[in-house]
This record gives structure tokens, C-alpha cells and sequence, in this order.
């Protein structure tokens, strides 16, 4: 399966929780970590025939 995505449209808020969590686990792991949010198009979702040869 062929999926597509954008950049998830996210609000303030939830990005400052993803900023956090990406401090959290460099603290963990000592190595810098950096969480992107995506969202699945579902327009998208069904590939090209020309993406699927039978």
C-alpha cells in the first residue's frame, strides 16, 4: 500500500508537548531526538494504477 502524508496540522499546545517529550528522551538517550508529525491523506490512499502492476 502506497500512503500519502502531510505535515499534521497541529495546535500550539501539542507541539509544546512534542518539544517536551523530545527533551525527555535526549535526556534518556543522550542523542538528539526529533519527533515529526505526519497525518495520512486519505485522499491520497489509492495509488496509481501505473503504482500497482498486477
Amino acid at each position: 500500500m502506497n500512503s500519502h502524508f502531510s505535515v499534521a496540522d497541529l495546535s500550539p499546545s501539542l507541539v509544546s508537548e512534542i518539544k517536551q517529550l523530545e527533551e525527555r528522551l535526549r535526556a534518556d538517550v543522550n542523542e538528539n531526538i526529533v519527533l515529526i508529525a505526519y497525518s495520512e491523506d486519505p485522499a491520497q490512499e489509492s495509488a496509481s494504477p501505473s503504482e500497482h502492476p498486477h
